[in-house]
Formats: structure tokens, sequence, C-alpha cells
């Protein structure tokens, strides 16, 4: 019974150390969760600038047909 203070000393102190590395790594996954966010919104930003220059493509393309065709049939 001399040793039950050192005893709940320990377990506590190994408690803590434990609760330290959960906060660490709930830390450590929140960090990786907002990077993953962030460039989740950067791919999706690209996506549609790469989808309005297509757009832009395609009318300039159908454009030029609808040219062709008007000076094709003079």
């Amino acid at each position: 019974m001399k040793n039950f203070p050192l005893i709940i000393i320990v377990i506590l102190s190994a408690a803590l150390v434990l609760l330290s590395i959960y906060a660490k790594m709930q830390a450590s996954k929140a960090e990786l969760n907002s990077l993953m966010a962030n460039k989740y919104q950067e791919m999706m930003l690209q996506e549609k600038e790469v989808n309005e220059q297509l757009m832009v493509e395609l009318l300039e393309c159908r454009e030029g047909n609808s040219e062709e065709e008007v000076g094709g049939k003079e």
C-alpha cells in the first residue's frame, strides 16, 4: 500500500501521454482534411476553367463551321 500513490501517478501520467498523442493525431487529421478540402476546391476551380475554355473553343469551332457553310454556298 505504500506504493499506491506512486501507482496512481504513473497511471495518470500514462493517461496524459496517451491523451496528448490522441490530440496530436486529431490535429493532424484535421490539418489533412483541410489540405484535402483545399486541394479539392482547387481541382474544381481548374475543372471549371477547363470547361469554360472548352465551351469557348466549341463555340468558336461552330462559328467557323457556320461561316464555312455560308461561304461555300455562295
